[in-house]
């Protein structure tokens, strides 16, 4: 077996629990995110037009912690099939998937032959600017009204889209694995802190942290009392000053470069994207053509 751990995770519990779950004959044990839906993930239609179908209310499966049976991963071929797919992906008129290049097609490889893992294994979205509708409707779901969103824990709610910033995550009361997926890394917080505000985490009342950057929010949940910290603040505290400088000095080396490259592969995306409903709009338009013809056909007949 590998466990394999995105570099972006803090580590709460005993990793062997992991290691050691049972697979139940499956070659990937992965914890489940059912707030993102195949639907959400994949464009359908294309990949439809390649012979495939998926289930669009799918649940996506996260690939920041899980575990490999070597012997299955090996059998099926998995690694020729990630192959193939970012092939199939770089060589398709439009986009395949709409986010990421990663997990997609680990998603589409592995094709549902999933063991779910017990959520605590694989805290995630603690580095995400924006709670989607989906996302935040679960948080509001759970009993916060307008006062402990907004006037205690100061959380912006859109009136036009239901999303919510800063991103809340509650699943790190008890997490064994914190994963600060998504674009705002904690070591490079002096770079996006002073123009969007940090996701913030709830921990136990009496967790300590040393060296707070900002001081608790509470509120009441269910007549319990909550209190939420700064997300970056839960991985700081595990680092030196001397090592959180190194991280820093390391990443922002690449920075500009990350940078031009993401946004080539966005502007490629949208390109793609373009194309895409441009053809599919001209061949509507086509079918819409045909078939007046042949109704006028039938009628003169």
């Amino acid at each position: 077996r590998v466990l394999c751990l995105d570099t972006d995770v803090v580590i709460q519990g005993d990793l062997a629990e992991i290691y050691d779950a049972s697979l139940n004959g499956a070659p990937v044990a992965a914890v489940k995110d059912c707030v993102t839906r195949y639907e959400d993930i994949f464009n359908l239609d294309q990949l439809a037009k390649l012979g495939y179908a998926v289930d669009p209310r799918a649940c996506g499966f996260q690939k920041g912690v899980h575990v490999v049976d070597l012997s299955l991963w090996r059998a099926n071929g998995y690694v020729t099939k990630l192959e193939e797919w970012m092939v199939r992906y770089r060589d398709a008129e439009d986009v395949l998937w709409y986010e990421g290049l990663a997990q997609p097609p680990w998603l589409l490889t592995i094709n549902g032959s999933f063991q779910e893992l017990d959520a605590g294994f694989n805290c995630f979205n603690l580095g995400v600017p924006v709670m989607s509708f989906e996302q935040a409707s679960v948080v509001r779901h759970m009993g916060f009204d307008h006062k402990a969103l907004l006037y205690d824990l100061f959380i912006a709610i859109s009136r036009k889209q239901g999303t919510m910033k800063p991103f809340m995550v509650t699943c790190t009361m008890n997490a064994k694995v914190l994963h600060f997926s998504g674009e705002l890394k904690p070591w490079l917080a002096d770079v996006w802190l002073a123009r969007t505000p940090s996701p913030v985490c709830f921990v136990p009342p009496d967790l300590y942290i040393p060296n707070q950057t900002q001081g608790d929010h509470w509120t009441m949940l269910v007549d319990k009392p909550q209190r939420i910290v700064r997300c970056m603040d839960l991985w700081l505290q595990h680092l030196t000053p001397e090592e959180d400088c190194a991280l820093k000095d390391l990443e922002k080396e690449w920075v500009e470069d990350e940078q031009m490259w993401r946004d080539a592969w966005r502007k490629e995306q949208k390109k793609k994207q373009e194309a895409g409903e441009l053809r599919k709009q001209k061949e509507e338009e086509e079918k819409k053509k045909k078939e007046e013809e042949g109704s006028k056909e039938s009628k003169d007949d």
